[in-house]
């Protein structure tokens, strides 16, 4: 039983594992019919496809035998292409090889840099040495310089003691010659003829003989009293001897005075003896050097009295305000002279005549009179008049902007309208502006929502592009230039008393503005000097290439040919960049800071000029130059502001040739002729609402820059018209676009309303804000764009 059970047992585990064998290959068999389906309905389909095929090809009706040359023609360019890529292979090959080469002369550039670095890091080391030898000599000279300051203050201390001490024996003297005149008697003196006054002293009393060693007088039959004659020897003789010390003391005095004043420049060995002979006698008169500058004030007084009365009266002369003795008018003038000069105008007329100083000016202050001046009497009127600032600062007036009426002066205007400031050398610096609007734009948009000093940055930008547009590169004196540029504004713009004193020369030293400006030119020079002179280093082949040339280029490719009437000389060069800097650079920042300021002030006009940019430059999402003449209502707003705000309000002077009558009235030769561009652009006969900013009057008016319409001269007219009006106008357009179309602007919090917005002026060469102009940018259009 046991046994039958086990049989059982082992025949069940075997049906169990065919079982389970049969399950395992029925799984397998599930399988390879599921591929199979696969199989069929791939095979299904690609019969499909290739029915489809077949069908398509009998559409195109093409064959196999046609698909088969075409296979083979594609063979064939396959081939090809592997020719192809093997020569490029080759060439790839060839290029790494010069590729390495380059590499190695790159190191051995390198290598020669690095030598050429380290020599000039030696010359460095011994230039360093040397300034430190010169800084030595220096300190040494300073401290001469304070000896000798030490020395004269002694001088002048014992001086003052001397003068006391006299004062006192003049007065022992006069007691003694009181109490001893009836025994004395009266004793003329004979004129000094140079002798030392101890020596005259000793010949008054040559009548007392000593008896002995002691030195006591031996009375004369002509005294009485022997105390007196001793005293009154004693003091007479000690008042000689001081006399002739202070004498002696006034010679160190004067030669001191004179020795400073050649080192300043001022005197000259030519006449160096002269005045040192006339301080001498003014000394040997008895005339103290403290009272010396008063002396030479009465003198300048009674010159400039003498002039004033010597010099005929003219009835027909423009009317104007009463004079002062002496100044003229100059007390009339104030700080804000534009405004000065329109106020006067409105009470004696549009051509006014004023006395300054020595000066006849005539001001003009009419579209009427400035017609008179700059087109039917242009010649006249066409030179300019003698400014010490200006004639120092520009070279002598070598540049075009000061320098006289004539055959130089048509040279140099010709050189600016035919080679340097022509249209397409204009259009030529596109992509500086493009370039540097970029870099401006970024800037700006880094401070989005905080204050910005609006006025730094335009004022950056202006002498950024003209720097780049004169010199092919920023300065890289570029601040100590601007801070240059900034003294001469001041120095060039305003009245100086020695231009209204001419004749009195010594005021340009007693004013300092000599030194001033000198300084200024000094400064100026050396970076000027430095430009030149590296552009001069340039390979010859770079002059030609007249679309990569900047204006230094153009000058001295001019000044290589060597065909003109007046050679233009290192110095003619420097003055004409200067004059292009000065014009380009600060009236075009002058400009943009007003419009911006009467855009923030007039918010409805900021809106509709900024949808204009924005609708004509949203599809590029940037500013293109190219579109610039579309921006209509863009430029009757920098009109308007130009009209309200000329950046020069007296352009240039303008000086009267020769006499002539204008209006009925004669005009001086000789005459300063100041044209008051600021009271003409607000003249209530020729602008309705003259003091409102409304920019669109200009929309459908043909008036333009050119100086045609003489109500709207912010440029002059005439011969002596800006001839940079293109490159000045194209700057200060696409900057302003770019600020418009880029953010939105917001008055800090501190000014309540846009009407508080402060429009103080600052007088000078041109008139600028007097605070900066801060306001908080809001980005419109991403930089990036």
């Amino acid at each position: 039983m046991k046994n039958r059970e086990d049989k059982v047992r082992v025949e069940i585990g075997s049906l169990r594992e065919k079982l389970d064998l049969e399950r395992h290959n029925s799984i397998e068999i599930e399988k390879s019919l599921k591929i199979r389906d696969e199989q069929c309905k791939k095979g299904k389909q690609a019969q499909e496809n290739y029915e489809l095929l077949l069908k398509r090809m009998k559409q195109s009706g093409l064959d196999m035998d046609e698909l088969k040359k075409r296979n083979v023609a594609l063979e064939g360019e396959v081939c090809e292409l592997k020719k192809k890529m093997v020569e490029n292979v080759k060439h790839v090959t060839e290029l790494r090889t010069e590729i390495s080469k380059l590499e190695e002369e790159k190191v051995r550039d390198k290598n020669a840099l690095n030598m050429k670095n380290t020599e000039l890091k030696e010359e460095i080391k011994k230039n360093l040495a040397e300034i430190e030898r010169l800084r030595t000599e220096n300190d040494k000279l300073t401290d001469e310089k304070l000896e000798r300051k030490t020395a004269f203050e002694s001088l002048e201390r014992k001086y003052g003691e001397l003068s006391a001490s006299v004062l006192k024996l003049e007065d022992d003297v006069k007691l003694l010659m009181s109490e001893g005149a009836s025994d004395c008697g009266n004793t003329e003196q004979e004129p000094n003829t140079g002798v030392s006054f101890a020596v005259k002293a000793e010949e008054v009393f040559d009548d007392y003989e000593l008896e002995n060693d002691t030195g006591e007088p031996v009375p004369s039959p002509k005294t009485k009293e022997t105390h007196i004659k001793k005293g009154y020897k004693d003091v007479a003789s000690g008042l000689f001897a001081h006399l002739d010390e202070i004498r002696n003391m006034q010679q160190l005095k004067l030669s001191f005075l004179v020795s400073n004043e050649k080192q300043s420049g001022f005197l000259s060995s030519a006449n160096e003896a002269p005045c040192l002979e006339f301080l001498s006698q003014l000394a040997s008169m008895g005339l103290d050097l403290h009272i010396l500058p008063f002396f030479i004030l009465v003198l300048m007084v009674i010159n400039i009295f003498w002039r004033s009365k010597t010099r005929n009266s003219n009835s027909k002369l423009p009317p104007g305000p009463r004079k002062l003795p002496l100044i003229g008018n100059i007390h009339e003038i104030g700080s804000q002279t534009h405004r000065s000069l329109a106020t006067l105008a409105r009470q004696h007329g549009p051509l006014m005549y004023m006395q300054l100083g020595e000066l006849c000016c005539i001001v003009v202050s009419s579209a009427e009179m400035a017609k008179e001046v700059m087109n039917t009497h242009d010649i006249i009127f066409a030179n300019r008049p003698s400014v010490l600032a200006a004639d120092v600062i520009t070279y002598g007036s070598k540049g075009m902007s000061f320098s006289p009426y004539g055959s130089y002066w048509r040279q140099m205007r010709k050189i600016c309208t035919m080679e340097l400031l022509t249209q397409k050398r204009v259009e030529s610096f596109r992509s500086i502006r493009l370039q540097e609007l970029s870099n401006f734009v970024k800037e700006i948009s880094l401070s989005e929502g905080s204050p910005v000093n609006l006025t730094e940055k335009m004022n950056s930008l202006s002498y950024g592009l003209i720097s780049r547009i004169l010199f092919g590169k920023k300065s890289e004196d570029q601040e100590a230039y601007v801070e240059h540029m900034k003294g001469v504004n001041e120095t060039v713009g305003g009245f100086s008393v020695s231009d209204l004193y001419p004749s009195v020369g010594l005021l340009q030293v007693i004013t300092g503005i000599r030194t001033r400006v000198e300084k200024i030119h000094q400064g100026m020079d050396r970076v000027l000097q430095n430009i030149v002179s590296d552009h001069r280093d340039k390979t010859l082949g770079a002059f030609g290439e007249e679309d990569r040339e900047d204006l230094v280029d153009v000058l001295l490719r001019l000044q290589k040919n060597g065909d003109l009437e007046h050679p233009l000389s290192d110095t003619v060069v420097k003055a004409t960049l200067l004059d292009i800097f000065s014009a380009g650079s600060d009236t075009s920042s002058t400009i943009m800071n007003w419009v911006m300021s009467e855009l923030v002030k007039n918010p409805e006009v900021m809106v509709k000029v900024q949808s204009e940019v924005r609708r004509i430059f949203d599809g590029k999402g940037y500013v293109d130059e190219t579109d610039i003449h579309e921006l209509k209502y863009l430029r009757a707003v920098i009109k308007e502001t130009l009209r309200m705000h000329p950046p020069a309000p007296f352009l240039l002077p303008r000086e009267c040739s020769e006499k002539c009558e204008i209006n009925g009235y004669e005009i001086p030769a000789k005459s300063k002729v100041i044209v008051n561009a600021w009271a003409i652009g607000r003249d209530p006969n020729h602008w309705n609402e003259a003091e409102k900013f409304y920019p669109e009057r200009f929309l459908e008016s043909s008036i333009d820059y050119k100086g045609g319409e003489f109500q709207f001269i912010p440029f002059g007219a005439g011969r002596r018209i800006c001839p940079g009006i293109n490159l000045g106008i194209v700057n200060v357009e696409f900057s302003l676009a770019n600020l418009l179309f880029h953010f939105d602007w917001k008055l800090p919090q501190a000014i309540n309303r846009p009407q508080d917005l402060d429009m103080t002026e600052s007088f000078g060469l041109t008139v600028k804000r007097k605070h900066d102009l801060v306001l908080i940018p809001i980005s419109h259009h991403s930089a990036k764009n």
